[in-house]
């Protein structure tokens, strides 16, 4: 359910702070200046730990730099990060020394090539023909939709395999979640 005015960013609340928000819907503006004192973020410093949060998109979208803040976070864009499109996941690999940086640290890391519609835009347009030889006589939706998600799987196995290669996996937990159902197909 959509319980707060900006539906893709539900999940993400419910996330950090273990609250969900009244289904009647509340701005995200609420969430900028409300104290958040539990959030993961805070109760990860409080434990010794960097928290930093990383999404492609500036953090004017849902005010999220100020909401990530709030919930004790050091927010970067993409644009921060030195991504040149910042819908391509596997361009957040520019962040990857900011992600891991610090020890102990946690990283919450925002996606956002898997996200619909499912038509021909930048971050499926790369992958779709490798989706389409892959997957003849498929739905061009579903083409699309697997070509985002490729642009994704791209990004997690660059992550994998640095963090493997750095000595970092073995004391890294990754936890993947949606942000809401796909209403797009």
């Amino acid at each position: 359910p959509a319980y707060i005015t900006a539906g893709t960013f539900n999940t993400e609340f419910i996330v950090n702070t273990g609250l969900i928000p009244p289904r009647s819907g509340v701005p995200v503006d609420a969430y900028a200046q409300a104290e958040m004192p539990y959030s993961l973020a805070h109760l990860f410093q409080a434990a010794g730990y960097t928290a930093r949060s990383f999404h492609g998109s500036p953090g004017s979208v849902y005010n999220r730099g100020d909401i990530h803040a709030n919930w004790g976070y050091t927010y970067h864009s993409g644009a921060d990060l030195g991504m040149a499109d910042f819908t391509a996941d596997s361009q957040l690999m520019e962040g990857y020394d900011l992600m891991t940086g610090a020890s102990p640290f946690f990283s919450f890391v925002i996606t956002y090539s898997g996200h619909g519609p499912y038509t021909d835009a930048a971050s499926s347009s790369v992958h779709y023909e490798e989706m389409k030889a892959l997957y003849p006589g498929t739905d061009d939706v579903f083409l699309h939709a697997m070509a985002h998600a490729r642009e994704t799987d791209l990004f997690v196995g660059a992550l994998f395999d640095r963090l493997e290669a750095d000595g970092l996996l073995e004391n890294t937990v990754v936890v993947f979640y949606a942000d809401h159902y796909n209403y797009y197909v």
